[in-house]
């Protein structure tokens, strides 16, 4: 099995396959930082919304407006989102339109015709789905 998968596959750098970067920090709620968020619809993913998504990002507790945008950075729908740090490190989901990331999550974005944000994303998952699996089969076979 593992001969077919090297002759059918090769290793290449992630930077082979898109481009990563980090979201911008939040500035502290606050009087001043107010005008940021007031009447605003771009959602403004941090490592909790990332967290509890399974394929997209469904909930943010904040939302930027076109002023907190200029503050932000803006990410494109189906961007790979990487939790950096916390107790979700290494949660991953895409966005299901476009997005300002927090620092504390890393944005890949594919190269077009190189690679699939999908099956990027499922690849980072794997490792999750096998402890599961290996969690699930030990209590099984305890009953």
């Amino acid at each position: 099995m593992s001969d077919i998968f090297h002759t059918l596959w090769k290793e290449i750098a992630i930077k082979d396959l898109g481009t990563t970067s980090t979201g911008k920090a939040v500035p502290k709620i606050g009087q001043k930082t107010l005008s940021l968020f007031e009447g605003g619809n771009i959602p403004l993913v941090d490592c909790e919304a990332v967290s509890e998504s399974r394929l997209y990002v469904s909930k943010c507790k904040r939302y930027y407006n076109l002023s907190g945008v200029r503050k932000g950075k803006l990410f494109p729908k189906d961007t790979v989102c990487i939790n950096q740090y916390g107790s979700g490190c290494g949660d991953s989901a895409l966005l299901s339109q476009k997005s300002c990331l927090t620092n504390a999550v890393h944005g890949f974005n594919s190269f077009k015709e190189i690679s699939n944000p999908r099956f990027i994303k499922y690849s980072l998952d794997c490792p999750k789905f096998k402890k599961y699996q290996m969690i699930f089969q030990a209590q099984w076979l305890r009953n």
